[in-house]
């Protein structure tokens, strides 16, 4: 029994020794800190964390910004490019049709000499046969290379 005083006596003294090194570091606060030591770190971490994530998000957001304008620059683009080739669709049917037109007049032509002939024409298309009667053009409907003789009064 006197061993089991002894270490009663002893515990308390530890206890008492351990309570008086707790205080003296900082109490309770020290207590405090040994058990949410793991909260504490999260906390520090999630705080580092926010920052960089603040950071990445105002770059985003900037880029976000650029994209935006260079979509509107494309799309502007684009509507140029669709007029453009727009133009150029309607310039090759004019193109067409008046090679049309020009096919058909040169198979509409009529190189006769004969009176009938000159008798369905218009007058600007009766001065063309009389020009060709007189030599100004060739078969090929160029103009040929000697001059016109015209009509001298």
């Amino acid at each position: 029994m006197k061993e089991n005083k002894t270490r009663k006596a002893m515990e308390n003294s530890t206890g008492q020794w351990l309570l008086t090194i707790i205080s003296t570091l900082g109490g309770w606060k020290l207590v405090e800190y040994l058990l949410n030591r793991k909260e504490l770190k999260r906390k520090a971490l999630a705080d580092a964390i926010a920052v960089e994530t603040d950071s990445l998000l105002k770059r985003y957001a900037t880029m976000e910004k650029e994209m935006e304008k260079l979509k509107t620059k494309v799309d502007e683009l684009y509507k140029m490019v669709h007029q453009l080739e727009n133009e150029k669709l309607d310039l090759m049917k004019q193109n067409m049709e008046l090679q049309i037109a020009l096919k058909e007049s040169q198979l509409n032509e009529c190189r006769r000499p004969d009176d009938e002939c000159l008798k369905r024409l218009d007058e600007h298309e009766i001065c063309l046969a009389k020009k060709l009667l007189g030599g100004v053009y060739d078969k090929d409907n160029r103009l040929s290379k000697k001059p016109d003789q015209g009509q001298h009064s």
